[in-house]
């Protein structure tokens, strides 16, 4: 099977959500989205829809990113050869440092069927190279305590734990405490400093297919 990771385009969206809708209960709660599947339609939903659409459009991501640099968001997708969406990423501006560059923040996932192939590496390295080329100098992410899977997952990415977050998260009813942790993109790590390459190389085995 080959794969390409690729930015989001605006017709990729509404696949994006019914891949979404497709997880499990498990993976929907380490995900605790309000704003992808068809769960929650809503004002925040809209939004975030927004948001996602507008921010795919390069020309106008460019004056975003000027005049409202807090609803851009960088967004990529993993793709089968069937064009099927299997895995996406959001970076999500979150504010700017005085001495200049972006802080954002981290989310991916990916179909219940295609864990543990490797996919997720690709994926978080792109998402970092992708930050990094718009001069995001720092990310971070929040995953639930009880999912100890994706906190080994990040650390191994060079993400560090900084603290719980103060805020639980709520999800069907129930309460989570969930932790923090950030990376330094500027910080050279060999798990993910050569992204462009391994996007490279999935998107020549598609074109040799």
């Amino acid at each position: 099977m080959v794969y390409v990771i690729r930015e989001l385009r605006a017709l990729d969206i509404f696949a994006l959500d019914r891949m979404y809708a497709s997880l499990s209960k498990r993976s929907k709660l380490f995900l605790h989205l309000g704003y992808l599947g068809f769960d929650s339609v809503g004002v925040s939903w809209f939004q975030m829809h927004a948001a996602i659409l507008l921010s795919s459009i390069k020309v106008v991501r460019k004056s975003m990113k000027r005049l409202f640099p807090l609803s851009v968001l960088f967004s990529l997708v993993i793709v089968s050869e069937k064009g099927t969406i299997i895995g996406f990423s959001f970076v999500k501006l979150k504010g700017r440092f005085e001495r200049g560059g972006w802080w954002g923040e981290l989310v991916m996932g990916l179909r219940d069927d295609h864990h543990r192939k490797g996919l997720g590496s690709k994926l978080v390295g792109a998402s970092i190279n992708q930050a990094r080329s718009e001069d995001v100098k720092e990310i971070f992410l929040t995953v639930l305590k009880i999912n100890v899977g994706a906190v080994r997952f990040y650390g191994n990415h060079g993400f560090k734990m900084k603290h719980t977050a103060k805020d639980r998260v709520r999800w069907r009813g129930k309460e989570y405490d969930n932790v923090e942790m950030w990376l330094d993109t500027t910080i050279p790590n060999p798990r993910y400093d050569c992204p462009k390459q391994a996007q490279a190389m999935f998107i020549k085995e598609k074109k040799q297919d």
